[in-house]
């Protein structure tokens, strides 16, 4: 499983997955860049599944095409990208690689892992089209989406008010199925029938039907700093109640 020292690079920008043993040493990585070779990639964030399988979540520009799966052509300036490897003898070999996006700047940012091989992926977007038609606002809106154990969507998720930037930075499930999101979001935010005016926030709630609701806590994460061209969060905090996620 072990590699020798490498040097890759062809002065693009592009994702890449290290796995390192507990000494440091490298055992393995890849590398993800577009097709074009002009566009930026950047991995965001990685996790293992109670399988072995590697997840790392990103954002792509431009044309990709990993494995066998049609290309992804780009659909905006950047785009969500989620891929799955799994444990083989020389590393990790693609189980499967998916890309979302719409017109905007889109990113995938945060990412966990269920028992039963789910994987929820959090981050922003303009509007975004995960297989089923474009959801979201004219703003910038919080998604995230559940994929099952083979990369199939399972539900989506949005908030934004049409207007402001809203971004989910942190992502969890819980045994029972439960979604734990956190992030923060500019201007206003409208869940269930109380409006927040808070910049970040906490939030759980579930993927499974019910009619009972959560408690959410919105407050600054001073940790979760925005980016430059969006405002600093505001010192205050607030709870409002959140339906559960159907």
């Amino acid at each position: 499983m072990a590699r020798p020292a490498v040097s890759v690079g062809d002065g693009t920008a592009d994702l890449v997955v290290l796995v390192l043993s507990p000494s440091g040493k490298l055992t393995w990585f890849t590398r993800v860049q577009d097709a074009l070779m002009s566009g930026a990639q950047s991995g965001r964030q990685v996790t293992f599944d109670a399988a072995g399988r590697l997840i790392a979540v990103g954002y792509c520009a431009g044309p990709i095409s990993l494995g066998a799966k049609p290309a992804w052509p780009g659909a905006g300036a950047l785009d969500w990208f989620i891929a799955a490897y799994t444990p083989s003898k020389s590393g990790f070999d693609l189980a499967w690689w998916d890309a979302f996006g719409g017109a905007g700047n889109d990113a995938a940012i945060a990412v966990s892992t269920a028992t039963n091989g789910d994987v929820l992926v959090g981050g922003y977007g303009g509007l975004m089209d995960f297989g089923a038609g474009a959801i979201g606002t004219k703003g910038v809106d919080a998604y995230a989406v559940l994929l099952d154990s083979n990369g199939k969507v399972k539900r989506p998720f949005f908030s934004g008010d049409g207007t402001s930037f809203h971004m989910i930075t942190a992502a969890d499930l819980t045994p029972e199925g439960d979604w734990m999101l956190a992030g923060y979001f500019a201007g206003s935010m409208t869940i269930g029938a109380e409006t927040s005016k808070e910049r970040s926030l906490s939030t759980r709630a579930t993927s499974s039907p019910a009619s009972a609701t959560r408690t959410s806590s919105w407050r600054r994460s001073p940790r979760d700093a925005p980016p430059r061209h969006n405002p600093a969060p505001p010192h205050d905090e607030q709870s409002v109640t959140t339906p559960r996620i159907h």
